[in-house]
């Protein structure tokens, strides 16, 4: 892409474009410039392009807690896993989410996310089945 193509977009289009770029992955934010340029239109808005490519990156807290709360309960093996200290696991959630969403959900998010629901790495959350020390307590009364 060349300076001449850059400047061809105009100054109303500069803000939602930003935007969609900001909101998708920096290969997706090139394909959206390489497809705006590629029609020649001044007329395709670059959240027209994203939306019609399904390119644009999910960073919906609502909707991605809500997906993987679902993985989450849907898999008490690999919960289980996490709890006894295995990393991987959540490279397992993520894989998930990202064949639900097609590759689009924010990575860093989805990883907060299922670590807030699945707590620190070898560590029960809220009490669970794993830990040691109520247990044993509660055997010895």
């Amino acid at each position: 892409m060349d300076r001449s193509q850059v400047r061809a977009i105009d100054l109303e289009l500069s803000s939602p474009l930003a935007d969609v770029v900001l909101r998708s992955t920096g290969k997706i934010g090139k394909a959206i410039l390489d497809e705006m340029f590629a029609s020649g239109s001044k007329t395709l808005l670059a959240s027209e392009i994203a939306n019609a490519k399904g390119w644009l990156v999910l960073n919906d807290t609502e909707a991605l807690t809500k997906l993987c709360a679902e993985l989450v309960k849907a898999s008490p093996e690999q919960v289980r896993m996490h709890e006894q200290g295995t990393r991987r696991v959540i490279k397992y959630f993520m894989g998930e989410v990202m064949k639900q969403t097609k590759g689009r959900a924010q990575p860093e998010l989805v990883s907060s996310i299922f670590m807030e629901l699945l707590g620190p790495y070898g560590a029960a959350k809220n009490g669970g089945a794993s830990s040691g020390s109520s247990g044993s307590n509660s055997a010895s009364k």
